[in-house]
């Protein structure tokens, strides 16, 4: 919205277009829009204080009021029903995100991504990327689905953007889905749902270094990657990819992410920690996000008992 209005606008056409029924749409900004359609009617306007994707992020999913979210960034357009199905596996009980299937704005039946999956030599790699068929095997490896188009129970992510996200706005959806993964919740890719955009739509606009290094902090802080074994992994991928210029600069932010006092991966690691165990109920009702699904299920019959 403030780095490209015509990208923007389309995205919000898209969303008018395929407005799923008893939906609002929300349209996070950072003052700069001015509204030339008057779309006031249809949508609610929602000014960040900053101008950041975190700002705007946090600004939106705390003025919503469904128990669903959708996210849908500037560029992306949605298509016909592409909310129908995310929203019925969001309604299972170990589900909290669900990936929509992203393919090419100009050649709709090429795969960008369907989320995204750590492998042993890189991390945050997209999920299909280039394929022309769709194959459920793959959607099985997911680890988390791409923030800028994504899907979200919103007490969920609401609880998810309290928590110590790093200074690294591109691969925020990494924080968020590592530490989904260890509070016990589920990530699934939905195939019956596409959503349109550029190629490049996954590629972190951060640094490379940064964002390896970043992402290995997060990582090493909630699964426990031990030292060696990362250092193997990023030269690795070095070896394999020594012409890609970004996998340099992850391998080496990655094995950087050692020399750094690990504060921030530590503080992630404690909050997420008590999210999933923590019991107290701080309202009428437990945050979702404190009870691990096999917990929530057995405390929601505690309390039809009662």
């Amino acid at each position: 919205m403030n780095r490209d209005e015509a990208a923007f606008e389309s995205t919000l056409v898209s969303v008018l277009e395929n407005r799923p029924e008893q939906a609002e749409i929300l349209v996070p900004h950072d003052g700069s829009y001015n509204d030339p359609f008057d779309l006031g009617d249809e949508v609610r306007f929602v000014v960040a204080p900053e101008k950041d994707p975190l700002s705007l992020l946090c600004a939106g999913v705390r003025r919503a009021r469904g128990e669903f979210v959708h996210i849908l960034a500037d560029g992306l357009r949605g298509t016909e029903l592409w909310t129908e199905e995310p929203c019925k596996m969001l309604a299972r009980n170990e589900v909290a995100c669900v990936a929509p299937v992203i393919v090419d704005l100009s050649e709709r039946e090429r795969v960008v991504a369907l989320g995204w999956k750590d492998t042993a030599t890189r991390l945050r790699v997209p999920l299909g990327a280039g394929s022309a068929a769709l194959k459920s095997s793959e959607s099985l490896d997911i680890r988390g689905a791409y923030l800028q188009a994504s899907f979200w129970r919103r007490a969920v992510i609401e609880e998810l953007l309290e928590l110590p996200l790093g200074m690294v706005p591109s691969v925020v959806d990494y924080v968020l889905a590592q530490s989904l993964w260890r509070a016990g919740w589920e990530c699934q890719v939905c195939l019956s749902s596409r959503v349109a955009g550029a190629p490049h739509v996954t590629e972190p606009r951060d640094s490379s270094f940064a964002c390896g290094q970043w992402m290995q902090e997060v990582r090493s802080a909630v699964c426990g990657d031990q030292t060696w074994k990362v250092v193997a992994s990023a030269v690795a991928g070095v070896l394999l990819h020594p012409w890609r210029l970004p996998q340099w600069g992850e391998s080496l932010g990655r094995i950087a992410s050692f020399f750094s006092d690990g504060a921030a991966g530590s503080d992630l690691f404690i909050g997420v920690r008590e999210l999933a165990v923590n019991h107290q109920v701080r309202s009428t009702e437990a945050p979702l996000l404190k009870l691990r699904p096999e917990q929530r299920e057995s405390s929601s019959a505690y309390r039809r008992a009662a």
